[in-house]
Formats: structure tokens, C-alpha cells, sequence
């Protein structure tokens, strides 16, 4: 499921996994789910074992190797899409409010979750039980009532931020399974766009948006290290305990700061060296954690070495990772500009980013559904520098041929510039309102 194009929409990519193969996974890790939860219930010993020694330690590398695996069988994503699968959902737009503080919430959530694990969560399997039942019922919830992933997934849940932060530069990408009508229901949404997400996000015009993400990145290595250090808070007493958890994510906020204006490095490789030390972190002392977990589930002798293999493996997926990134970073940097002569309006993408995204990144409104060429929602037409744009193919060619406007509108989600072009987006609706209205198609 590897791009060439690292800033490949839907409409480029191609499916590779089909539909009823996600959906047995989904069920096959409700199963697991569930029984993890009747461990939890009925062997409380052996299930909080498996749920943090082995389960949990294992999310971060399936984040950073390929983070739309997990987005797709989910158990808490396949609660908060069942409600619109089974057309139950209110499909409210979340408040503006809400929409521009659910990051600061989901990292709190993630804080508070972690903080309590040493003097609650990792010794009461009741406890992680009640946590476990309270998110999918939150993530449930959130899909009644909220538009798309609006509701959780994209916005409130803890593990939401730690998904976009190993997973900025996925090896593989897997597209969303979940979301067939896209409802435009948050910014940046990283399963339309793993690889573009964070160069968005770092470059959105609100300080209050970016700092919320510099924040979390920043404290993040710091408060790990924390978690893995701290001594158990009945002993140090829980002054001391939230003491320590406050000076080393202060701290670790701080020298982020610090290199970020010292340094010539940009904020995307600040970013990335604390996020490639935040996994290492994480991995140096969960390494030996989950060797010990395997060898009490299982009963099996495990070489020694086993720790290291792991560590080597994560140190390699990391050293690729910067690799990638840096190599991301350089091809965002060539923007490409596009003007649209309607609203009279000019914004850049990158080489090899929908047109779309860059349309709704400048906030110029635009109807967009299924963003994978097939709706024929997004009609827009090239002015100037067509020669620049791809030409279209496969379900854009489709979708223009049977709504009769091949040679006379193009898609924006499947447009791909690879130089300036002037585009105008009203016309493209007047073009298809036309052909729809019974002017002659091109198959006629």
C-alpha cells in the first residue's frame, strides 16, 4: 500500500484491501476485545497481562508502520460509525468550541489515563474494565449524534493524538475503509491524508490550533519518561508523584521550545526528533515489559535477545521514519500555486496533493463527497495551465463520461498540479447544472 506519491488523496490511491475483508477483521477484533474483557472479568490477573504488557505496548509500532490498520478495526471507530452505517446518526456539526479545544481534551484524556495507571489502572482490572466499556460508549455516543468522526475518532479520543504523532510519515498507507460520503466534519482529517496531515497542521493559520500540537509533541518524551521512572505514588506519596509528572513535561516542553528557536531546524524536524525520542522512550523500558508478558500468557522460554531484536527493530523503523520525513518535508516545501478566478483567491498545494485540499485548506467552499472521483461532487474548471494537471483517468474519466463533462470540467479531488494553474470553481458547477439539466453528453 506504498505511494510513490506521498501526498496521494483517495482519489489516487488504490484499494488494495476490499471492504468485506475489513469488515471480518473488525469483527474478528471484537472478539478479541471481548475477550479481553471477560479476562479482565473472570482471570483479572492474567487479563490486565494481556491488556498492558502485550496489547497495549504493541499500538505504538502499528502506529508508526501503518496507523490506518488500526483506524480501520478499531473497536472504539467501529462503535462511533455504527450509528451513520445504520443511518441512526443525528449528523450534528460539532460546535466551534468544541471542534477548536477536542485536541487539548483528547491529550488530556490520554495524560490522566497514563497518570492513573500506577496507583489504579494497572493493578484494578475492574477499573479497566469500566475504562474500556466508558470509551466505546463515549465513541457510540459521539457517532449518534456528531457528523462522520466528528464525534470521536478525529477530535476526542485519547488515543487520537498518539496516532497522528507516531504516524506522521506511515510506511504504509492504508485507506479509510469507514467514511464511503465524506461530510467535510473536521480539519486536516488524517484519514484523508496521513502523509499531509502534519505539514498542515503545522502550517494552519491559528496559533491557538498549531500551539495545542507543539504542546503535546513537547511534553510527550518528558512525560514518558516520567511514567517509566516515577516510584510507586503510595510510597513517594502523590505530591511527589504529580510533582514529578509536572517537572518533566515542563522541562521536556521546554527544551522543544528552546531547539525550536535556537536552532535552524524547522518545526517539522523538531517535531520529529521528539517524537522518534518519545518512541524510543516508550520502547526501551516496554521492550522488556511485554518480553515478560509474553513468557507468563504463554509459558514459553524466550531468548534474551528477544529485547534487543525488538529495540534494534524500533531503532531501524525510526531511522527510516526521519529518513522519509525529511524527504516528505522537502517535497511539501515545493508548493505549487492555483487561483481561483471566481472567488479571486490564490493558495498552494504541494507536488502531488489534490487540488481539493488545498480549495478547502484557503476555506473556499466547495461540495465534496466521496473524494475518490466517483460523485462527481466537485466539479471545477481548468482556465489556465492545464497542461499542468494531470490528466484524468480511471474513475474521474468515468464519472466525467457519464455526467457528460469530459472535456469540459475536471474533479478536484483528482486533480493533481504539477505546476500553477488557474482553476474556477463556479463554473464547474455551471457546467455540470447544465449537462444534468439535459444538455447532450459526450456519450450521446
Amino acid at each position: 500500500m506504498m505511494t510513490k506519491n506521498p501526498f496521494a488523496g483517495p482519489a489516487q490511491r488504490k484499494t488494495t484491501v476490499p471492504g468485506w475483508a475489513w469488515k471480518i477483521l473488525r469483527v474478528a477484533m471484537l472478539a478479541l476485545t471481548g475477550a479481553v474483557l471477560w479476562l479482565l472479568v473472570f482471570q483479572p490477573r492474567l487479563g490486565l497481562t494481556v491488556f498492558w504488557q502485550v496489547a497495549i505496548p504493541m499500538l505504538p509500532l502499528l502506529f508508526l508502520v501503518a496507523p490506518g490498520i488500526w483506524r480501520n478495526v478499531c473497536p472504539m471507530a467501529f462503535f462511533n460509525q455504527l450509528p451513520a452505517q445504520m443511518g441512526m446518526s443525528w449528523n450534528k456539526r460539532l460546535p466551534l468550541l468544541a471542534r477548536e479545544n477536542a485536541y487539548l481534551v483528547a491529550v488530556a484524556a490520554l495524560f490522566s489515563l497514563i497518570f492513573l495507571r500506577h496507583p489504579i489502572l494497572n493493578l484494578d482490572a475492574g477499573a479497566v474494565v469500566a475504562m474500556m466499556i466508558s470509551a466505546l460508549a463515549l465513541a457510540f455516543l459521539g457517532g449518534i449524534t456528531f457528523t462522520g468522526k466528528s464525534g470521536w475518532c478525529g477530535t476526542f479520543c485519547p488515543i487520537s493524538p498518539i496516532e497522528k504523532c507516531y504516524g506522521q510519515v506511515p510506511m504504509f498507507v492504508v485507506s479509510n475503509d469507514f467514511c464511503s460520503v465524506c461530510g467535510d466534519c473536521q480539519k486536516n482529517c488524517y484519514d484523508i491524508n496521513p502523509n499531509a496531515t502534519i505539514f498542515m497542521d503545522l502550517a494552519d493559520d491559528s496559533e491557538w490550533y498549531v500551539g495545542h500540537r507543539k504542546l503535546f509533541f513537547g511534553a510527550l518524551p518528558g512525560f514518558l519518561y516520567w511514567f517509566f521512572t516515577t516510584a510507586d505514588p503510595t510510597r513517594i506519596g502523590y505530591v511527589a508523584y504529580v510533582a514529578g509528572m509536572v517537572e518533566y513535561s515542563v522541562l521536556s516542553i521546554g527544551l522543544f521550545h528552546l531547539i525550536a528557536y535556537l536552532t535552524p531546524l524547522r518545526t517539522f524536524h523538531v517535531v520529529q526528533v521528539f517524537t522518534i525520542a518519545a518512541i524510543l522512550i516508550f520502547y526501551w523500558f516496554a521492550a522488556p515489559v511485554m518480553y515478560a508478558g509474553f513468557i507468563e500468557i504463554f509459558s514459553v522460554d524466550l531468548p534474551g535477545w528477544t529485547i534487543q531484536a525488538l529495540q534494534g527493530f524500533v531503532l531501524l523503523t525510526v531511522t527510516i521514519t526521519w529518513v522519509r520525513g525529511v524527504a516528505h518535508e522537502r517535497a511539501y516545501r515545493r508548493r505549487i500555486p492555483i487561483t481561483d478566478w471566481s472567488t479571486g483567491r490564490s493558495f498552494d498545494v504541494a507536488e502531488g496533493q489534490p487540488v481539493l485540499e488545498g480549495i478547502q485548506a484557503a476555506g473556499i467552499p466547495i461540495t465534496s463527497f466521496c473524494r475518490r472521483g466517483q460523485c462527481g461532487s466537485d466539479p471545477i474548471v481548468i482556465l489556465a495551465g492545464e497542461d499542468n494537471i494531470e490528466p484524468p483517468r480511471g474513475d474521474e474519466l468515468e464519472t466525467l463520461r457519464r455526467l457528460g463533462l469530459e472535456g469540459k470540467a475536471r474533479l478536484a479531488c483528482s486533480c493533481v498540479a504539477h505546476g500553477p494553474a488557474t482553476i474556477d470553481i463556479r463554473a464547474g458547477l455551471a457546467v455540470k447544472t447544465a449537462a444534468l439539466d439535459g444538455e447532450p453528453s459526450n456519450d450521446s
